[in-house]
């Protein structure tokens, strides 16, 4: 646990008294109490708490120890500083960098670009999505044949805090576009990932599976959903809905979508008839899957809709001027 010592009001107790006392135990009930009494009063005038210059890491620290690290011997990201252990991390509470922060700044980013963080920055958080997978298409059909192919998913999220230490000068940021590019009747391309130099990656979305033409009662593949590989939160793909060939009506699959939706909506065509159209597309920068094809009784093969583009957004904590 972490050592401290009140100044200010200091405490220092009083000789106790000696066993062979005659009237010891009641001497030692009335010595307690005005002990007691003298540690409250001592308290209650308390104004100043001295810690200790901490050299070594605590080995099992616990929630809400504070220390004082020397910042060479022991340093727990921030240099010499007053620290708390929050949620299982030390936090620099005061300091040369202070974590009474002055103010926040926020950076959308939606197309690749570069990091450079603001020259007060203590520590920031950056969230993430990946790009949408493509939705997947849909083959051609002849009389009595059906097919719709499933919704891609959509990108995966991740999310870091790091020091302006761990970001260095800057770091660059890749966008992760939405799957696109596979033809008609094939399955959908996945999208890519978003990046933070080589620390944070958050993993695009599988592409929607392609149905092959059959009779009514078909559904799509499940593509496997996939995690995003490097972060303090690696979250998974949102999977698209399936491709569904039903009596009245063959639907694609609906493209998975995260955090602020977009995604493609799947095609939809009349089961009696010849027909069939390409999945709809998912907003830029959604991280949304793109939408199922279809084809129905004749109809021409169906492409997939294009999965959106990815996002990052990193929060900045400023100390104070």
């Amino acid at each position: 646990m972490a050592t401290s010592a009140l100044t200010g009001t200091r405490y220092s107790p009083e000789n106790p008294p000696k066993p062979d006392d005659p009237d010891f135990q009641k001497n030692l009930v009335e010595y307690l109490k005005r002990e007691y009494g003298r540690i409250a009063d001592a308290l209650k005038g308390a104004n100043v708490f001295n810690f200790e210059e901490q050299f070594v890491l605590l080995d099992k620290p616990q929630e809400g120890d504070t220390l004082y690290a020397d910042g060479t011997s022991w340093n727990p990201g921030l240099g010499i500083g007053l620290y708390s252990y929050i949620n299982g991390v030390w936090r620099l509470l005061s300091g040369d960098q202070t974590l009474l922060v002055g103010s926040r700044k926020g950076t959308l980013f939606t197309a690749n670009g570069t990091f450079t963080p603001d020259s007060k920055m203590l520590e920031c958080d950056v969230w993430a999505s990946g790009g949408g997978g493509q939705g997947g298409g849909a083959a051609a059909t002849a009389a009595g044949q059906l097919t719709a192919g499933g919704g891609g998913h959509g990108g995966s999220l991740a999310y870091d805090r790091f020091t302006k230490t761990t970001i260095g000068a800057s770091q660059a940021v890749t966008i992760g576009a939405g799957g696109t590019g596979a033809g008609a009747g094939a399955a959908g391309n996945a999208g890519a990932a978003t990046t933070l130099g080589a620390l944070l990656s958050a993993g695009g979305g599988p592409g929607g599976a392609a149905m092959g033409a059959g009779a009514v009662g078909q559904i799509s593949a499940f593509n496997a959903v996939t995690q995003s590989a490097t972060g303090l939160y690696k979250g998974w793909s949102s999977m698209g809905t399936p491709g569904i060939t039903a009596a009245v009506i063959t639907q694609g699959g609906n493209g998975g979508s995260n955090w602020g939706g977009g995604a493609g909506i799947g095609a939809r065509t009349a089961s009696g008839g010849a027909g069939g159209a390409g999945g709809g597309a998912a907003q830029a920068n959604s991280g949304g899957g793109g939408g199922g094809a279809t084809s129905t009784i004749g109809g021409a093969a169906g492409t997939g809709g294009n999965g959106g583009s990815g996002w990052m957004l990193v929060i900045e904590y400023l100390k104070l001027a």
